[in-house]
């Protein structure tokens, strides 16, 4: 609320130093004062979203991160709430959260870069890199555009986990097994129809390590999160730890020799500790709501499937999210040609409201606007980016919410555009769970 009161106070000296300016040019006098008038109305609209988001935070409605960015500038960021309500950590810009399918975009820029190095091609068969697999009709395109007809893994999850040990944390090469087991069958003919497969972006990531012979974690830190400075970026596994390395110089002894009457020489020894601490990666924790017992939240934070990467597995900050943003917007990665191919629709889409791309959905009724959600245990997030106005809402939340983020996203998108919204309203849940947030769990942002 402070930026935003000191944001119209600096607004409204504008203009006034606008209307006073007589003494200019008529034509400076005119753009000064629509420039102030522009600022005046974002700070408007600004003001009108953190209303919204302290609403719902203090209705027991939104734990998580908000952000806006105009053409690179960040007009609105918001972090309400816990990242770790066991170690009473809470949230920042900087909290890493799991992205869940928020990632494919993330795996489709790995494998355009291998494209664009000519490391492969878009319509290469999938088992020319993985010939374990029974599917020598589908091609890595079909795979980045929801097409290719391979069950999402997810829908027969109890058969894959009943395939291996209990308990054991399934990873890539694992569920490539169990497709080269089992041979599920395709859905539909390749190209024919769309349906959404977390398995083909599993299995793109497994094309991405047997290219380029690294870990797809190893290959996305060397020529993603590094060359855009994503500091809080990683790709998630249950160990999330790091290797801290501290160095200490130590004073040993200290000789003083008498080397003549007037001569004295002093020699000092000393030795450098290192040492190697692991600590856990920061990161947010996944909840949903619970009641009647436990009340309040609940940790989502295991499930058999977080070894598997490449359509669930990055974690990231709000803030790395700016940074990819513009990183996109400049094609610092790859070049605009071959990044336009990532938002080019497939004719084919089982949606209306939007279509398929690479790693991205694209809206039917405004083709700039390109987006995804992501849902896993207890994450809800929203990425949007319009292309052609260079603005980005990025929504970041680490408890489970329903539909809740797809409402907040509709109703920050009416602010901007200066429509009516409408505030989402509390869920049963979220009702009967009020008086027990309230006294365990809410923090007093408006003070």
């Amino acid at each position: 609320m402070k930026y935003i009161f000191i944001c119209l106070g600096i607004l409204s000296h504008l203009a006034v130093q606008a209307q006073n300016m007589s003494f200019a040019p008529i034509s400076n006098n005119t753009q000064a004062i629509a420039q102030s008038q522009e600022m005046i109305e974002r700070a408007a609209k600004v003001k009108s979203i953190n209303d919204v988001m302290e609403e719902l935070y203090d209705q027991n409605q939104f734990n998580g991160v908000v952000m806006i960015i105009e053409k690179g500038e960040v007009i609105y960021q918001k972090a309400l709430g816990w990242s770790n309500i066991e170690k009473k950590d809470t949230l920042t810009i900087d909290t890493s959260f799991r992205l869940a399918s928020v990632s494919k975009q993330f795996t489709a820029m790995c494998i355009m870069m291998l494209y664009e190095q000519g490391k492969l091609n878009y319509d290469d068969a999938i088992t020319q890199y993985i010939p374990e697999l029974p599917y020598k009709n589908v091609s890595i395109r079909n795979l980045l555009n929801h097409n290719s007809g391979i069950p999402d893994y997810f829908g027969i999850g109890w058969s894959i986990q009943r395939h291996f040990p209990t308990g054991k944390l399934i990873d890539n090469n694992d569920l490539i097994k169990y497709f080269s087991d089992k041979k599920p069958g395709l859905q539909f003919k390749p190209g024919t129809r769309a349906s959404y497969s977390n398995t083909a972006y599993a299995f793109l990531a497994s094309i991405v390590e047997r290219v380029s012979g690294e870990s797809f974690a190893d290959f996305l830190q060397k020529n993603i999160f590094k060359p855009l400075d994503m500091k809080n970026a990683f790709v998630y596994n249950t160990k999330n730890i790091e290797t801290k390395i501290s160095r200490d110089t130590l004073k040993t002894c200290c000789d003083t020799i008498r080397v003549s009457e007037n001569e004295v020489k002093v020699e000092s020894y000393f030795k450098v500790e290192t040492h190697l601490k692991t600590v856990e990666k920061a990161r947010a924790f996944g909840y949903q709501l619970t009641h009647p017992y436990p009340l309040g939240y609940s940790a989502l934070d295991f499930h058999e499937f977080d070894g598997i990467a490449g359509e669930k597995s990055i974690c990231v900050s709000a803030t790395d999210l700016a940074k990819w943003d513009r990183g996109l917007h400049e094609y610092r990665l790859i070049s605009e040609k071959t990044q336009s191919d990532a938002y080019r629709v497939h004719p084919v889409s089982d949606k209306k409201e939007y279509g398929y791309g690479f790693g991205w959905k694209v809206y039917t009724h405004n083709p700039k606007i390109v987006f995804h959600h992501g849902l896993y245990r207890g994450f809800r997030n929203y990425f949007e980016r319009n292309l052609e106005t260079q603005r980005t809402v990025i929504i970041l939340s680490n408890r489970a919410l329903g539909g809740r983020v797809t409402q907040i996203h509709y109703a920050i998108d009416d602010i901007l555009a200066n429509k009516k919204y409408k505030t989402p309203s509390a869920s049963h849940l979220e009702k009967n769970t009020y008086l027990e947030f309230k006294k365990k769990f809410w923090i007093d942002y408006k003070n």
